[in-house]
């Protein structure tokens, strides 16, 4: 992978929660979702089965921002906060 691929799509994202297998990523558009979840999955499942941590499962998830462009990075587990809305997309 080059340094601007890496830059581009992986840089921008934060690893949200870990719950036993399931590791959610947050991404800043729907954009970087695609490419993450379609154009480089497998490339992210590979890398995963050569690191031996072959029963993790990878969500992105999108954060959306408030109207005054700012984005709440944690969630709890009850919902999302009034200032942000999180929005999971198969």
């Amino acid at each position: 992978m080059t340094p601007t691929t890496y830059d581009r799509w992986f840089a921008p994202t934060i690893g949200m929660q870990l719950d036993g297998n399931d590791l959610t990523v947050e991404v800043p558009t729907e954009m970087h979702h695609y490419w993450l979840n379609v154009r480089i999955r497998q490339r992210i499942d590979d890398t995963l089965q050569l690191l031996r941590y072959t029963d993790v499962r990878v969500t992105f998830t999108i954060a959306i921002h408030d109207n005054q462009a700012t984005c709440t990075r944690a969630e709890s587990r009850k919902g999302p906060s009034d200032h942000t809305r999180r929005r999971h997309l198969p």
